[in-house]
């Protein structure tokens, strides 16, 4: 993958004057002196005006541009805003929790963050891949290009790009999950209920990607690789030198790939363009506009094989046996368009703009055959002809205006802003045209002999729809005593939905629901920390019942106590956390069912309360010089309000650990792996319903980096080393998917 691109420089005023550190918990208490905060402003290049105000003092680093006392002719250095420093497997400060830029053990909930060196080490080429790295992050497959994500026992509608909210269409996913990693610095995961930040309160998660920005220097890095199954992948990442006297900055990152599958008749192939300029209207303000462009195109679209043949019996086909056809396709075409003003006030505050539009296009065209093979001729499925075209249309806004202030004596932090984002998704179909091809069998998978039909030319509407959310939000961070702070905010929400899917009408409004936040951090010593929070949950869903109605929204309590620490100044990041999550409203899937009119899509019920608690255990960063660790333990029982065990369909228990270690000055070696519990599904086989399951599985990966020269490497990684067979996914539309086989990736970098 792209290597990371460090600024050197910070984005500040300062002078020759000697500072002082003020005492922070965002570095232990090696920082805590004069010599400490020398090295802080020497990093400020990767920590940007978040980390000079968690380390030194606020008049020193925010003054005017004035003569110093002592007659010493100041000294102004200047450079992007880039974020908070990554170190290794984990950073600095992040905010994707309350908008409030805090050190992860400062942090009154479950935080992790996947970094640029992670995605690099373990060649994590996708943002799903990236995702899925993180504690607790699951996915099953609906289909060869479709995922759906789940954290805590609970389902994942929403991404963050840069803190901006982009919901993820339940049915229609744009591609979402198959978006290139090339582009983010990192990815920040929030555990647990979010509306807060999000105003859609996840019970779930937070996934916020981080993207990359100009680092005012002149800095090269590119990779070409070759992998299993035909796979070619090349990509490159250019940030230009400063230019004039407001700091004009560039940086572009491209990239192509081309893969197949273990599937018959399936492959990939995906361009990535992003470009990004910054520059610097005033000394105290930066203004930044980015292009993104994302194309997706699938060859072939396949969904699972059926597990039961007619005669009732399981079926046992091959790693390669394939629901689909020649002409199959899925299509994705994502532009957006972003810009931002940063403005710092000279009283430390820091106002912030940001404005996102994006648009997308979206094919998809396909045979989807249903039902149950015959087990000796493989006829008698039933068949469901697809081609749909739509667009996307979502435009976004947002201020937010964050800083400190001082009361009873005692410094605090404050943050207040406003969002509102409008999201537009239009479907059509194209209807089939008799005659329809003959389906043949099943088993003629290898030669795929089906051919396509005749579309009409003109469409219909399948699924519009129309989602508005806005709301005004607001949080505080009170030193109540030297060891304890508490964070109190609130989100006041508004969500409007409007759909059209398949001729049911239907339109849903909820104003003014107030999403409260309560957390509070006690600091043992300069390492440890003790933390609790509680959140509300109020969650709009699109799950729809037998007759084609949404389901009421989600409502429900949050509740999450733990202990953080921080070694080595900040660099390696250990937490243990409980959680207690009640919900009334839940979609819960009605076995057997669907809605009406609609035979392949699941219907759902409304559960009369539901409740989950569990665990989470993770240690992430620098283990010791040479030594990157990132492990994990989650576990979670969720059940029904009379008691019983509920939705099996994600892993309520994973364990991932990954980490690489220098072996030399050339030799880098890594790998690591995942053991997940068993997943089950109660289905529909022929005469009646059935418990279809995956028992456990442990999946290892092992890599390999050399050296070749100054900025050269060659990479090998191996992913599912023992080769296990599994099912990703069982039960959906009585049909399962068998996850990947062993796969290599050999890669070659180059960074100047």
């Amino acid at each position: 993958m792209f290597t990371s691109l460090q600024p050197r420089s910070p984005s500040l005023r300062t002078s020759r004057r000697p500072r002082t550190c003020r005492s922070s918990r965002t570095r232990p208490a090696a920082l805590r002196s004069a010599g400490a905060c020398h090295r802080c402003a020497r990093r400020l290049s990767v920590g940007g005006m978040i980390s000079a105000t968690l380390c030194c003092s606020a008049p020193a680093l925010a003054g005017d541009a004035r003569q110093p006392a002592d007659g010493l002719p100041e000294v102004t250095v200047s450079a992007p805003h880039t974020g908070p420093a990554q170190l290794g497997y984990t950073v600095e400060a992040m905010g994707t929790a309350t908008g409030l830029p805090l050190a992860p053990v400062q942090t009154p909930q479950s935080v992790s963050v996947v970094t640029r060196q992670q995605i690099e080490d373990a060649n994590l080429p996708t943002a799903l891949d990236a995702v899925l790295a993180a504690p607790g992050m699951a996915a099953v497959r609906s289909d060869s290009n479709r995922y759906q994500l789940s954290a805590r026992g609970f389902r994942i509608d929403n991404f963050q790009f840069d803190g901006m909210s982009s919901p993820l269409l339940p049915y229609w996913n744009y591609g979402a999950t198959n978006m290139s990693s090339a582009l983010y610095e990192r990815v920040e995961v929030v555990r647990g209920a979010t509306g807060l930040m999000t105003g859609n309160g996840e019970p779930s998660a937070a996934i916020n990607f981080i993207r990359k920005q100009p680092s005012g220097r002149l800095a090269a890095a590119g990779l070409v690789g070759l992998g299993s199954w035909g796979e070619r992948r090349a990509n490159a990442d250019v940030s230009l030198p400063q230019l004039g006297p407001q700091g004009l900055r560039m940086r572009l990152v491209a990239e192509h790939t081309d893969r197949g599958s273990h599937v018959s008749w399936q492959g990939q192939r995906a361009e990535t363009f992003y470009g990004v300029v910054a520059l610097e209207a005033t000394p105290r303000t930066e203004l930044s506009v980015a292009l993104e462009y994302q194309q997706d195109a699938a060859r072939g679209f396949g969904s699972g094989v059926p597990l039961f043949y007619r005669d009732g019996s399981r079926t046992a086909f091959d790693r390669s046996a394939s629901n689909n056809t020649r002409w199959a396709r899925m299509q994705t075409r994502t532009t957006t368009v972003l810009g931002k003003l940063r403005h710092r006030f000279d009283n430390d505050w820091q106002l912030q703009l940001a404005v996102d539009l994006n648009g997308g296009h979206y094919h998809m065209r396909n045979l989807f055959r249903g039902e149950f093979p015959d087990r000796d001729s493989g006829q008698g499925m039933s068949q469901v002809w697809r081609n749909y075209d739509g667009t996307r249309q979502r435009r976004q806004a947002q201020w937010s205006l964050t800083g400190p202030f001082s009361l009873l004596g005692r410094r605090h932090q404050a943050m207040l802003g406003w969002s509102r984002l409008v999201d537009h998704s239009r479907i059509d179909r194209h209807r089939e045209q008799a005659p329809l091809p003959d389906i043949g069998s099943f088993f003629d998978w290898r030669s795929a002999p089906i051919g396509e039909p005749r579309w009409l030319e003109q469409t219909e509407p399948a699924d519009h729809r129309r989602v508005v959310q806005s709301g005004a939000y607001a949080a505080g961070r009170f030193s109540l005593a030297p060891p304890l702070h508490l964070i109190l905010g609130a989100r006041l929400a508004n969500i409007e939905i409007e759909r059209d899917a398949f001729g049911t009408r239907q339109h849903h409004r909820h104003r003014h629901q107030l999403i409260p936040y309560l957390g509070a951090v006690h600091d043992f010593d300069p390492t440890y920390a003790l933390y609790g929070s509680y959140t509300s949950i109020f969650r709009a869903q699109y799950a729809q019942s037998t007759d084609g109605s949404l389901l009421a929204p989600v409502e429900g309590r949050s509740v999450e106590a733990g202990i953080k620490a921080a070694w080595r100044e900040g660099a390696l990041n250990g937490s243990a956390a409980i959680f207690d999550t009640s919900q009334r409203n839940l979609a819960v899937k009605i076995a057997g069912a669907h809605v009406r009119g609609r035979p392949q899509q699941q219907a759902w019920r409304a559960a009369r309360g539901v409740r989950v608690r569990g665990i989470e255990l993770e240690l992430a960063g620098q283990v010791q010089a040479g030594w990157d660790l990132g492990a994990s333990f989650t576990r979670f029982i969720k059940r029904s309000a009379d008691g019983q065990r509920l939705d099996s369909t994600f892993p309520s228990t994973q364990f991932k650990l990954f980490g690489t270690y220098r072996y030399s000055p050339r030799l880098t070696l890594g790998g690591g792996g995942e053991w997940r519990n068993g997943i089950g599904s109660t289905t529909h086989q022929p005469g009646g319903v059935a418990w279809v399951s995956q028992a456990s599985v442990m999946l290892l990966d092992v890599m390999a980096r050399y050296q070749l020269g100054r900025g050269v490497s060659l990479a090998l990684h191996v992913d599912n080393l023992l080769d296990r067979r599994y099912y990703d996914q069982v039960g959906f539309h009585s049909q399962g998917w068998v996850g990947d086989p062993r796969q290599w990736r050999l890669t070659l970098q180059a960074r100047y």
